[in-house]
């Protein structure tokens, strides 16, 4: 399935880390002494992705004739316009904004979001936002994700978050965060397809326990590290911790990742590798067993800047690449995606 909508790489889609060059901290904006007033970027761009998993909604996967079966591959297009709007006061010290900010688009959430940051005068910058639900932009999952030999249903899942935190903690160059988020899915009939079937063991209790409603919590430590003039080390540290309305879906995370930067004036060159491993609280009682996930994601992406001698301008390429191995073979899965974005600050 996918991993909680709302925290950390949401939606799986780690893989748009869409340009350094739109990723400059949020601090180091409120510390610009000519960035007063309204400031931002737009960024279009076009993708390809080749997605393979059971759970997730896929035309190919719609139809299922086993819960052990291999999953189909599908190939589609990704377009996709991100933008930003910000203000930052007269003090440069309080800063408003409202879209998808840059320091969210490298850790691959690309959700909108409205907040508010402010830096102290040791030099830690607070911060304070909100991922709204937004009608019509939430995702899907199928209504019973464990039903075979006909057509899955789609249903929606809501999802809002919020997130505290605090950047280059007394001027340093370490942050930490706490995200808190929701998901609710309209129409819930995990196992009910089994439970129907003659002969099966399914409790009402059973599909009490598949329940996939409700809250995630994550805390993330980063620190940034120089590795000389043009070379820069971002390792993280993050634990989550989801509370579902069914035990079978309530886990543990525990996790690590690393982004090293290569930065000249023309060009900036990422590389972002993370590692998981996930500990779910309960037995499934559809396959008699526990789950334990190990997710990997790595990212590679080129910002070629100021092209064709556009002052603000930037072309990135990215490649990415996730893979889910899991306890149980349902929840395996695997991505890979490349795109080509032109991108525009203000």
């Amino acid at each position: 399935m996918h991993k909680p909508i709302i925290l950390r790489k949401i939606c799986t889609i780690t893989l748009f880390l869409f340009t350094l060059f739109f990723a400059s901290a949020s601090a180091e904006n409120l510390k610009d002494e000519n960035s007063t007033g309204f400031s931002g970027y737009v960024q279009p761009f076009i993708g390809i992705g080749n997605f393979k998993s059971l759970g997730d909604v896929h035309d190919e996967n719609e139809k299922i004739d086993s819960l052990d079966q291999e999953a189909k591959s599908e190939t589609e297009a990704i377009p996709g316009f991100f933008w930003q709007a910000a203000y930052l006061f007269e003090n440069k010290r309080t800063q408003l904004h409202l879209g998808t900010p840059k320091t969210n688009v490298i850790s691959g959430n690309f959700l909108f979001e409205t907040g508010v940051s402010h830096e102290l005068e040791g030099g830690t910058v607070l911060t304070a936002a909100w991922i709204p639900k937004i009608p019509g932009l939430d995702d899907e999952v199928w209504k019973d994700p464990y039903l075979t030999g006909r057509a899955r249903e789609k249903t929606d899942r809501k999802s809002q978050a919020f997130s505290l935190g605090a950047e280059n903690i007394f001027d340093s160059s370490v942050s930490l965060k706490y995200s808190f988020g929701t998901q609710d899915i309209d129409t819930e009939q995990s196992g009910v397809f089994l439970s129907t079937k003659l002969g099966s063991k399914l409790t009402a209790a059973d599909l009490a326990s598949l329940r996939r409603s409700g809250n995630v919590h994550l805390v993330e430590s980063k620190m940034m590290v120089s590795l000389g003039k043009s070379f820069l080390l971002q390792p993280g540290l993050n634990y989550m911790w989801g509370d579902a309305d069914g035990d079978v879906n309530s886990f543990n995370d525990f996790g690590g990742e690393i982004t090293l930067m290569f930065k000249q004036p023309r060009y900036e060159v990422s590389a972002n590798f993370s590692h998981n491993l996930r500990h779910y609280e309960k037995s499934n009682p559809v396959f008699a067993k526990k789950r334990d996930d190990r997710v990997f994601d790595t990212t590679i992406t080129f910002a070629y800047l100021k092209p064709f001698g556009f002052e603000n301008a930037i072309i990135s390429l990215l490649a990415g690449y996730s893979k889910q191995n899991s306890s149980i073979k349902f929840y395996d899965s695997q991505s890979l995606i490349t795109g080509v974005g032109i991108g525009y600050t203000f």
